[in-house]
């Protein structure tokens, strides 16, 4: 139930970022902003807090979020927005704003949801398991 928990934490973080960006400065429909929150917190979930962080810790999990948040509002972005948004650009500042709140997210995930996991069940986290 945990894991079910951060993911929820993670997609009103995530959602609450792009509403900001893409909603309020740039008129991108929320049922748009919806489907690209939901497809960046599930894959930066799965990659980034549980495979990377317990493995190789806080820094290159940041990165890879960050990463992936550009790259996902980019692709996300070509196929979904119907404005002339400059997607390099809005990628860009979202990957920065994603990345700030990637980091505390990853202290919380560290903190309370992967303490006491030994290396053996941080390799093999399990979304559903209760420990």
């Amino acid at each position: 139930m945990k894991y079910i928990q951060a993911l929820l934490i993670k997609f009103v973080m995530m959602t609450a970022v792009l509403w900001f960006f893409l909603g309020v400065f740039f008129g991108i429909s929320f049922f748009d902003i919806l489907i690209t929150s939901i497809a960046l917190t599930v894959v930066s979930y799965i990659i980034g807090d549980l495979l990377i962080l317990p493995n190789i810790g806080n820094t290159a999990a940041t990165v890879a979020d960050m990463f992936l948040a550009f790259v996902g509002v980019w692709v996300l972005g070509s196929l979904l927005f119907e404005t002339s948004v400059s997607l390099g650009t809005i990628s860009f500042f979202l990957a920065i704003a994603i990345t700030i709140g990637e980091f505390f997210f990853h202290g919380y995930m560290k903190k309370l949801i992967l303490k006491g996991l030994s290396s053996e069940d941080k390799a093999s986290t399990d979304l559903f398991a209760e420990k």
